[in-house]
């Protein structure tokens, strides 16, 4: 089984992600994560002094825009680069942004998430955020509550789907 996990930052998807791991079983990847240690690091390091990979990732709310950019870079030849790759290793991919990224690889996910935390949380710029929900292919899983009304919300979808 092969999960997509998708929405704006800060809006829950590596909680879902973590549920879901739990939940089914699976082996999750956050791309933000996986970007980080083999894409965004070695290119930031020296420009913003980073000594580590986790000083690179916890930073990446100021270069959100960047980190698109250098994660887009990946995919500029075949959008599904990165999707191969996280898929390659992980059963469950937390956090794709590119909308060409996803119209190339959508088909491969048995289930696609959006999780949406609108009403509580702001949604962010197209400068790191190209996707938007799409009733016909997503399940959108309200995560504006608590975790655990999110993990309500994750099991009655997987228990639906």
């Amino acid at each position: 089984m092969k999960i997509l996990i998708i929405g704006h930052k800060n809006h829950g998807k590596t909680t879902a992600a973590k549920f879901i791991a739990d939940l089914v079983g699976l082996k999750y990847a956050d791309s933000s994560w996986f970007c980080a240690e083999r894409v965004v690091f070695p290119v930031l390091k020296d420009r913003y002094g980073y000594t580590t990979v986790e000083e690179c990732y916890n930073d990446r709310d100021n270069h959100r825009a960047e980190w698109y950019e250098l994660i887009a870079s990946v995919n500029a030849h075949d959008p599904a680069t990165l999707t191969r790759a996280i898929l390659a290793e992980n059963d469950i991919y937390c956090g794709l942004r590119n909308i060409r990224e996803y119209e190339a690889t959508w088909k491969v996910y048995d289930l696609i998430l959006w999780i949406d935390a609108s009403d509580t949380k702001p949604l962010e710029p197209s400068s790191s955020m190209t996707l938007t929900f799409d009733p016909s292919r997503m399940i959108k899983i309200d995560a504006n509550g608590t975790d655990e009304d999110m993990y309500q919300n994750i099991r009655f979808a997987l228990q639906v789907w």
